[in-house]
């Protein structure tokens, strides 16, 4: 290969740590990365159908186009984490014993529906369109919400808490992976369902854009995307301080979604 893969970035697990206790959560940390995936993203969006649904204001031929187009993009998402997870069964680096281990740590990611896993989001987009192609969508909506389902949250990852470990045992690395105060999810925007340290870390231009915006005055009305750029903003200066990266002029006027 010609390029560097995530799954080949497992391998950090042996010599990017400064004390024993370390190993673990970055290995896991490290695990999570190759498994990332766009499935709360996915199920953000998924979200907003199904409000509409349980209201009425959707139809049923209507939502099925929405729901395969929602199942296209899970299934994308599986098949690239399922393409590093070869990269991973292939390494001459890893242990047969060693590739299945993170193999099945990443299929627990894929069908773990609390966290929107994208392969257990495929299973309920099928039951949806299922209900839809019925003409109980709403019914269906409603009375599996009832019960507390098709809810998706984000809850704490084993490598968030075993990061706080982590940065413990070494104070330099304080902040590298742990969930942290004003860490929120987008609500609004192009990031919808994304917290904002995924952004932080994947999405380095849209961060020097923002902070220059807001800087410059702007997004300062009492609107939902402002408050939550604005809030951004502030949670990427408490890490980094001032984002102070030089900028092409036509890029300071793009709109940051």
């Amino acid at each position: 290969r010609s390029v560097v893969e995530r799954a080949d970035c497992v391998l950090l697990s042996h010599v990017f740590w400064a004390a024993p206790e370390q190993e673990l959560p970055l290995t896991r940390w490290l695990t999570d990365s190759v498994g990332r995936n766009r499935g709360r993203q996915i199920a953000a969006v998924l979200g907003g159908l199904l409000d509409r649904a349980e209201g009425g204001s959707v139809s049923g031929e209507d939502a099925r186009g929405e729901l395969r187009a929602l199942g296209l993009a899970l299934a994308k998402e599986v098949k690239a984490v399922r393409r590093q997870q070869s990269f991973l069964r292939d390494s001459c680096w890893l242990t047969l014993q060693r590739a299945v281990q993170l193999c099945n740590d990443i299929d627990r990611q894929l069908d773990n529906l609390q966290a929107a896993g994208p392969r257990a989001l495929l299973l309920e987009v099928a039951r949806l369109d299922v209900a839809a192609e019925q003409g109980t969508l709403q019914l269906y909506v409603s009375s599996r919400r009832a019960r507390a389902e098709l809810v998706w949250s984000e809850p704490a990852s084993a490598a968030g808490a075993d990061a706080a470990n982590w940065a413990a045992a070494d104070p330099q690395f304080n902040g590298a992976v742990a969930e942290e105060d004003g860490d929120e999810a987008f609500q609004v925007g192009k990031h919808r369902g994304r917290r904002f340290s995924e952004v932080r870390r994947d999405d380095a231009d849209y961060c020097r854009r923002v902070s220059l915006q807001v800087s410059d005055g702007k997004f300062s009305k009492d609107t939902p995307l402002d408050r939550q750029l604005r809030s951004f903003v502030a949670f990427l200066r408490a890490r980094d301080g001032t984002l102070t990266q030089v900028q092409a002029p036509e890029e300071r006027g793009m709109w940051p979604w």
